[in-house]
Order: structure tokens, then sequence, then C-alpha cells
């Protein structure tokens, strides 16, 4: 049939990121209520992590950044656990990209 186009000039196409990064994994709290206490930890073996946040609400206050942590650390004790109180915790990670992980289920601790 002899059917032909004229040259077409090459083009770069860029996949498209969604800014969603996989969850943290193996989420743990502890109460040590003589102590005052609640130890987090989690893990998280992903390269581009500009920090850890960590979100904190107490009996029926909303949810609130507590703190930032270095991407190298996988721990965190909050040392102003009263006796009596119901807290939630959630925790992410933030990329340097601007990406972020999904927040992790309500970590409920009630020091009773």
């Amino acid at each position: 049939d002899g059917l032909n186009s004229g040259y077409s000039p090459m083009i770069s196409v860029k996949a498209h990121d969604n800014g969603k990064r996989p969850a943290l994994k193996n989420v743990d709290a502890v109460l040590y209520l003589k102590k005052h206490t609640v130890k987090l930890k989690w893990e998280y073996k992903f390269s581009g992590v500009k920090m850890f946040q960590i979100y904190k609400g107490v009996n029926d206050k909303p949810v609130t950044i507590l703190q930032s942590l270095d991407p190298t650390t996988q721990e965190f004790y909050d040392e102003e656990v009263g006796q009596g109180n119901k807290y939630i915790y959630r925790i992410k990670a933030l990329y340097t990209d601007g990406a972020e992980t999904p927040f992790t289920k309500d970590i409920i601790i009630k020091a009773e």
C-alpha cells in the first residue's frame, strides 16, 4: 500500500508520581505507667525519608503534631503520660520530594 508518514520528533515522558508511599510497618506501643511513658516503635526501610512525624491526642482533644524526628529514628518515648487518660497516636513519614506515607492506624493507649 506504500503508506508513509514524515519523521516524528522524540518526546520524553515522565511517570506520574501520586505522592503516596508505602505505610510504616510493625508499629507497636508499650505503656510504662510507673514511668508515665509510652514507647512507640516502627519499621521503615525506604530511602528518601526527610522525617517521621508523631501526632498525639488526649481524651477527646484533636490529634495534633507532637514531634518531628530524624529519618534514622524508629522509636519515640512520650514522657508526658498521665494516669486515667486515653492517648491516640499516629505516625507518618515525610519524604524529601514532598511525598508522604499514610498515617498509621490509630494507636490507642489507655493509661489506667
